[in-house]
């Protein structure tokens, strides 16, 4: 049986022991919302990119390792709006999202702080971050 996207991730955390909230529309829909409202993500769909004034990690090595930098807070993650639309998964502890996302196959995602401080769009091949508020930087990610 074929997982949908959001059943992989749920899966995963269930896995690893990770908990997880799957939101869906309304709550859903007005998170991604406000999150591309501030965030003003470039592609949406396929390959998806933030675009803009963000910065760039290389996909490899910092794939499974870049939210172990993060702080501990909430995070939402959101996936190609084609298919996920009304749709999104909540962890409470943004570091876990590398480990979730290594037990998991394939799949590009947009990660954004619950707060909106900054958002991730990981996709084949690189991992973009807008941080506008300066938050990352704050932890170690490039300014």
């Amino acid at each position: 049986m074929k997982f949908s996207d959001l059943e992989e991730i749920k899966s995963s955390c269930t896995e690893l022991g990770v908990s997880c909230v799957e939101f869906q529309s309304p709550h859903a829909t007005h998170f991604i919302e406000a999150a591309f409202s501030k965030f003003k993500p470039f592609k949406t769909t396929g390959h998806l990119q933030i675009g803009g004034n963000c910065k760039s990690l290389a996909l490899d090595p910092h794939e499974f390792t870049y939210s172990k930098l993060l702080d501990g807070r909430p995070i939402g993650v959101v996936l190609d709006q084609n298919r996920h639309r009304d749709g999104t998964i909540q962890l409470p502890d943004n570091r876990r999202l590398c480990d979730v996302f290594n037990n998991a196959y394939g799949i590009e995602y947009f990660a954004i702080d619950m707060d909106l401080r900054f958002m991730f769009a990981v996709n084949w091949y690189v991992i973009q971050f807008a941080d506008p508020e300066g938050t990352l930087a704050s932890l170690g990610f490039p300014r």
